[in-house]
Parts: structure tokens; sequence; C-alpha cells
């Protein structure tokens, strides 16, 4: 008869090896902010992320921005070409 690990005894998941380094998170908040639609410019605050435009963030530290607030093709091609200048993001998100 087999054993029963207790889910404490099992060994933890491999974290992912890649992470987004703080300089490219910056960068990547300001196109996003370079991107956001008109009507959520000054007054008016998305209800979806509250004004943060971001949507969320994942485990290797890349910002999803918002879709309601953000004009999001727009980002994402001035991301890419940001990352082509970069062999680290280049091989990741191109």
């Amino acid at each position: 008869m087999e054993e029963v690990k207790h889910i404490s005894e099992t060994e933890p998941e491999e974290k992912p090896v890649f992470k987004l380094e703080e300089k490219h998170q910056e960068v990547a908040r300001e196109i996003i902010e370079k991107h956001v639609l008109q009507r959520y410019r000054y007054k008016k605050v998305c209800k979806w992320c509250k004004g943060s435009r971001v949507s969320r963030i994942t485990e290797e530290g890349v910002i999803i921005p918002c879709s309601r607030c953000v004009s999001i093709i727009p980002a994402l091609e001035e991301w890419k070409e940001y990352c082509k200048g970069i062999k680290e993001l280049k091989e990741k998100f191109t």
C-alpha cells in the first residue's frame, strides 16, 4: 500500500525563472500612461482598475494594462518596440 503524503511534505512547484526588472516595469507603466483613453485622463476614474491603469501584475512581474481605460494595441506595439532593443526582453516578448 502506498504512503499518502501530506500537502506540506510534497515538493514545492518551481518558480518562474524570468522576472521582469524594476526598471522595465517603470518603462511599462510610462507606456501605459501614454495610452490612457481621453475620457480617463483627468477626473474620471476607471471602475475596473480604480485609476491605477493596471489590470494585474503577473508572478513574473509583467504588468497587464487595464483593457477598459488603456488603448491596448498601441501600448503593446510600443512595448514590443522597446523590447526589440533589449536581448532578454526580445526573447520573451517578441
